[in-house]
């Protein structure tokens, strides 16, 4: 993984005790690359009908140069889990966009 990227990982869990009285949901923002990795892997590894992700234009490639993590969302696809992807697509990126298309 590059030096120059802080991995990041967002997203709502909706197994708060609270959620069926008062509908709420919290949000975790992870820090730390082992956690991010580890928390995308279950996520991907728990997805049954889509993944949705809106990330910055880091994020292409280190889905392809991360072994895990590329098989994981390898996987979630061959499952039949719609992956759907929204970045800015940079010269420096638009090789693993391209890549991360055509993963099957």
């Amino acid at each position: 993984m590059r030096n120059s990227v802080t991995p990041y990982f967002t997203y709502q869990d909706d197994n708060n005790s609270n959620s069926t009285a008062n509908n709420s949901q919290k949000t975790k923002v992870l820090h730390s690359p082992e956690k991010v990795i580890d928390t995308a892997l279950q996520f991907a590894s728990n997805a049954k009908n889509k993944i949705d992700a809106c990330v910055d234009h880091t994020r292409p490639s280190l889905i392809l140069e991360i072994k895990e993590l590329k098989k994981a969302f390898h996987d979630a696809k061959k499952r039949g889990v719609k992956l759907r992807y929204i970045t800015e697509i940079t010269a420096e990126n638009v090789s693993f966009c391209k890549a991360l298309v055509k993963l099957q």
